[in-house]
């Protein structure tokens, strides 16, 4: 198993640099976070740590490190060989993204999605489509993803697709799950789920239940989001 950074006197890959270049040279998360992004983005480690210093400064600053926090403790319980890559496009949208997240769920979500990203080749920037999703979704958008993927129960279609079924839920469950205690709000944030292919459906003239169908993207969404890099038909054990 991979350990990151865990111990403060082997720094392999001299990171002092970039932790300096940062400007918080006294905090040990800061010393972290940069020997983290060295560790999974040494070709642009040291533009990321200038970013941080330059772009990204105060509450957002914070936010960054927060997330990268996140991503090293998550990929510190994962069993990967070294060496392992991220696109350097993929770590710094992901930084500028998720900078601007003081929310924890939105900070786990983009720490998975960046431990998905890291691969055995620099090369691979399949997350892409990912980040440009999660960038999209409010805090009370991603708290009913967070609530109806694992309700989902995808299955194997003959053809080998991962697909769901619909889902009836309560929408007073949906308004204490989302924090929305507007219906009629809440109907708009299922809309705009739907509208970039996250789910099917939502409220129905004719029922007061919510009739949703968790789309393959979301599966998909939800899945790197947890740091998974893998087939969604083994994340979801679909047979």
């Amino acid at each position: 198993m991979a350990k990151f950074m865990e111990n403060e006197n082997n720094d392999l890959l001299s990171m002092k640099p970039i932790t300096n270049a940062i400007g918080l040279a006294s905090s040990n998360a800061v010393q972290g976070t940069s020997k983290f992004l060295g560790y999974i983005c040494l070709p642009a480690a040291e533009e990321l740590g200038l970013y941080l210093k330059d772009k990204v400064q105060g509450w957002r600053q914070e936010n960054a490190i927060k997330t990268l926090e996140k991503a090293r403790e998550l990929l510190n319980h994962k069993k990967l060989s070294l060496p392992i890559n991220v696109h350097p496009k993929i770590a710094c949208n992901i930084v500028e993204h998720s900078s601007w997240s003081n929310d924890e769920l939105l900070q786990n979500l983009w720490a998975g999605l960046l431990v998905s990203s890291c691969t055995s080749t620099e090369n691979s920037d399949s997350n892409a489509i990912y980040i440009d999703i999660l960038s999209k979704l409010t805090y009370s958008q991603a708290k009913l993803i967070e609530y109806i993927c694992p309700l989902a129960q995808p299955k194997k279609t003959p053809g080998g697709w991962v697909i769901a079924e619909e889902l009836e839920i309560d929408p007073d469950d949906l308004i204490k799950i989302s924090g929305i205690p507007d219906r009629h709000q809440l109907d708009a944030e299922l809309d705009f789920l739907s509208s970039i292919d996250l789910i099917q459906g939502g409220f129905y003239p004719e029922s007061y239940l919510a009739k949703i169908i968790v789309r393959p993207l979301c599966l998909q969404l939800y899945a790197r989001c947890q740091g998974y890099a893998g087939s969604i038909d083994d994340y979801y054990n679909c047979k």
